[in-house]
């Protein structure tokens, strides 16, 4: 069951997989988050496996950004908003700001700084495609 993944049970998993995957995982918090990196990855040298588990953190040092665009929608609709927003819900939101997120934009992340130093120090592991 996915929602019960511990980082045992998930090592394991990447493990299994290693027989019929011979490069690299890159390991992301859900299933959204799978989606949004598979645009960025080289596929044929990378698998993704979503986690889905939130365990061992510090709650008030973590915010998922699925609540965050709650938060957002809800202050669209109900604080800033007017009659046109009334239809906003996270749903749509997280959809529009998918849209709006570029290679470039993950280019200036910390993220894609570290993965790229990982890939350059762990060949012949390709994780991101290089323009």
């Amino acid at each position: 069951m996915k929602s019960s993944l511990t980082p045992n049970s998930l090592a394991n998993e990447i493990r299994m997989t290693r027989s019929l995957h011979k490069g690299s995982f890159l390991v992301v918090e859900g299933d959204t988050d799978a989606r949004v990196y598979k645009k960025f990855i080289n596929k044929e040298e990378c698998k993704i496996i979503p986690a889905l588990a939130k365990q061992d953190h510090d709650p008030w040092q973590v915010c998922c950004g699925h609540d965050m665009v709650k938060i957002l929608a809800f202050w669209l609709r109900h604080i800033f908003g007017n009659k046109n927003a009334q239809n906003v819900t996270a749903e749509i939101l997280e959809s529009t700001l998918r849209l709006t997120y570029s290679i470039e934009d993950f280019k200036t992340t910390q993220l894609y700084g570290a993965i790229m130093d990982w890939q350059q120090t762990n060949p012949p592991y390709l994780i991101l495609v290089e323009d």
